[in-house]
């Protein structure tokens, strides 16, 4: 089908977009993620069960950033609204004057990060210390055998 001029509308349902950005940030917690029109009002702001929504429309920055048709962008917000900083990350979607921001909790990304070294750090460290408290036992053993050995050459 082919169209010379006219324009083609696609509708979806409001619910449709907040359970499908829900399902996404369900689990993590800390997580925003928002539709915002180029105009700057926010379509929808969907959030894990204990993050704010953003709230970016008051954001000067990003406001700008999005009036002038920028295609994606990060920037960090200070913590004066929330508790904690965010990292903020936008992307325009296609050609249509609507953008995706997706916010996250520093701190809780933080933690995250350091719960995952610690365990890392347990995981290797255990081997490592049994490694060389083997190397540690071969050394003695073979400093008493080089002893016995001294004593049987003379």
């Amino acid at each position: 089908m082919l169209f010379r001029s006219g324009v083609v509308s696609i509708a979806l349902r409001r619910k449709y977009l907040i359970d499908f950005y829900m399902y996404l940030v369900a689990s993590l917690p800390g997580y925003t993620i928002s539709l915002y029109r180029r105009e700057g009002p926010a379509i929808l702001a969907t959030s894990a069960s204990d993050a704010s929504t953003s709230g970016l429309e008051r954001d000067h920055g990003f406001m700008q950033a999005i009036r002038e048709n920028v295609l994606y962008g990060s920037f960090r917000q200070s913590g004066r609204k929330w508790e904690h900083d965010r990292l903020v990350e936008f992307r325009r979607v296609g050609s249509y004057p609507i953008y995706v921001a997706g916010t996250v909790d520093l701190n809780g990304l933080f933690e995250a990060w350091w719960r995952g070294l610690a365990v890392l750090a347990v995981v290797t460290l255990i081997p490592v210390a049994m490694v060389c408290f083997w190397i540690a036992s071969q050394l003695v053993r073979l400093s008493t055998v080089e002893v016995k050995w001294a004593g049987r050459v003379r």
